[in-house]
């Protein structure tokens, strides 16, 4: 990892990476398994406007170090592109290396990247440590270089402006981002325009989903030029109409519908007439419950809408009120609407067994383009493993508040939005665990963070329990623990083991016993399955044991027994929760 740090020197501020190395084993053991989760790694621009310098970085680290404005006022523009592709992008820093003869620096305040191998080469060639303007720092991250100042179809053209520092007196600089607008206007404000110098993938697009179709009872009422307000029964949205928003009286209704928003929050709801316009703004306000917030925190709820394509869109700064549990949004249409989760950790719940691994990722729900507003614009893929990442700061993995875990409850590895957390080998108490991060909040202050929270429970290898049924003057009783086999795409298939007992049968006119009373089970006698991939987990399961006995008389009239074979039933084969199942179930015994 690169991590910048400061020099000041002649009144000017430099940023320099200092290697933070770790032994290489190490490295690829926690790169490989981060690497496998399927994340959008974004190279992020910020801004210093005191230098009115650009610089970018793809290193989760340093973004997050730059974040906390230990190194000068940077500032996040809010423009981002996807790292990928078979070149690596050489970076130089301006080298603040003095040259004895003039007293002055070598190097520029400032960075230079490169996606050209020649001309990375070249650079190195010319300008080698120590000496002259420009230091290698390192391979930044990997791109596509541009072929002829254009991109292949399904890359994404990135563009680089040249403010033409020595020829100015001023330190050079290169903005480098996908941006054209930004480009564009760099370019009229002096800079040189060079063009498109490499290309990066095209990383997540928003997502379309269907339109909902109603789920419940409408609420309606008659608004006038009053104004008014109109709730659902369960209070979850109030429509709030100031006086002066209806030039007459209408009808206006609250329809529930199906919800397939990013980020989503219970119901949407279908606000009538459709289309609907008012002469003043009217207030959505929606009500949460802690369950709401699982994976998130309030600062990141808000409201989005269905545009007319399918794209759902965020509805601007919301208005939060903690202690009320209510969020509000302002709206001039009517429309489909949600209340949602801008930003979230990815799973906010799991199950996982001992030893097992959990992978990590804060998601963007709804993804900015402005660096003052947090969360803005059309919905992404937030709820599955796919999508885009969060571009804002994310650090401090911690398990149970202690930062970077345990060996009781367990541990995390974190690489920015991305982590791996790894259970312990034995179930903690208390169980669950909470697997946290904070996530940079600019809303909140230059260096404020809010933490978001996912709650992990640890199952054993093995459940235990005990199963008894009575039936015909007897009672079969079976101690069991069910023994981990395998465990494959988070399901868990356990086998049997433990001892049946077969009382005396006790019936009118005939004690009689059972000869063995006691069988050990055989791992073929069962099989318990359960699927963590559900929430809760789920089980499927049965149990059947029978073994040879001989009936003995002890006293009365036992006719009606003869030599039978023992056993019954320990599991029944029904589905559902592991709460349910407690281990074993109880079954009846039959008649073997």
């Amino acid at each position: 990892m690169l991590i910048i740090k400061r020099e000041r020197h002649d009144g000017r501020t430099y940023l320099r990476s200092v290697g933070a190395r770790a032994p290489l084993a190490i490295l690829i053991g926690i790169v490989g398994a981060l690497l496998s989760v399927n994340t959008w790694a974004a190279v992020i621009e910020f801004f210093n406007p005191d230098l009115n310098n650009y610089f970018i970085t793809a290193d989760p680290v340093e973004q997050d170090f730059v974040d906390t404005g230990a190194v000068g006022r940077w500032q996040r523009t809010g423009n981002a592109f996807a790292a990928g592709g078979p070149n690596p992008v050489c970076r130089f820093g301006g080298n603040s290396a003095i040259n004895p003869a003039t007293g002055t620096f070598f190097g520029p305040n400032s960075h230079f990247y490169t996606a050209n191998a020649a001309e990375c080469d070249g650079l190195k060639a010319i300008y080698t440590t120590g000496s002259k303007s420009w230091k290698f720092e390192s391979n930044d991250f990997l791109t596509t270089p541009a072929g002829n100042g254009s991109c292949a179809a399904g890359l994404v053209p990135i563009y680089r402006a040249y403010n033409n520092g020595f020829a100015r007196g001023i330190d050079s600089n290169h903005r480098i981002t996908s941006n054209k607008a930004a480009y564009l206007q760099t370019v009229a404000a002096g800079s040189i325009g060079e063009g498109v110098v490499m290309c990066a993938p095209a990383g997540p697009a928003p997502i379309t989903t269907a339109v909902g179709v109603p789920s419940g009872a409408a609420t309606s009422a008659t608004i006038g030029t009053a104004g008014g307000s109109v709730s659902t029964p369960d209070g979850k949205i109030t429509l709030i109409i100031p006086p002066g928003a209806l030039a007459a009286n209408t009808v206006i209704g609250i329809q529930p519908v199906t919800n397939f928003a990013p980020g989503r929050i219970g119901a949407a709801y279908r606000l009538t007439p459709d289309g609907q316009t008012f002469l003043k703004p009217v207030t959505l306000l929606f009500t949460y419950t802690d369950d709401d917030l699982l994976g998130t925190a309030a600062e990141f709820l808000g409201a989005a809408f269905q545009t007319a394509d399918g794209h759902w869109q965020w509805m601007g700064d919301a208005t939060l009120d903690t202690a009320a549990k209510t969020v509000s949004v302002i709206s001039g249409h009517f429309t489909d609407v949600t209340q949602v989760k801008g930003l979230q950790i990815r799973p906010g719940k799991k199950t996982v067994k001992t030893n097992g691994t959990v992978a990590l990722q804060v998601k963007v729900c709804y993804q900015t383009d402005d660096p003052l507003s947090l969360l803005a614009s059309l919905g992404y893929d937030c709820d599955t493993d796919q999508g885009i990442v969060s571009t804002l700061s994310v650090n401090e993995w911690s398990v149970n508040s202690r930062l970077g875990g345990g060996a009781v409850f367990g541990t995390v590895v974190g690489n920015g939005a991305s982590a791996i957390y790894t259970a312990p080998s034995t179930a903690p108490i208390p169980n669950p665990v909470t697997v946290s991060a904070r996530v940079f909040n600019p809303k909140k202050g230059p260096n404020a963070k809010t933490l978001v929270v996912s709650i992990i429970t640890i199952a054993d290898d093995s459940w235990t329990g005990t199963a008894t049924g009575f039936l015909l003057h007897r009672t079969l009783t079976v101690e069991v623990t069910w023994v981990l086999e395998s465990f494959v795409n988070n399901v868990a298939v356990f086998s049997p083991t433990g001892t049946a007992a077969i009382s005396d049968i006790v019936a009118p006119g005939c004690t009689a016993r059972f000869d063995p009373a006691f069988h050990s089970l055989d791992p073929n006698d069962g099989t318990l399955t359960i699927d963590y991939n559900t929430t809760p987990p789920s089980y499927h399961g049965y149990g059947l044991t029978v073994w040879a006995a001989t009936i003995t008389a002890i006293s009365g009239e036992c006719e009606g027994f003869v030599n039978a074979a023992a056993g019954g039933s320990f599991f029944g084969g029904s589905s559902g929760t592991l709460a349910e199942a407690a281990g074993v179930s109880t079954e009846e015994l039959k008649d073997l």
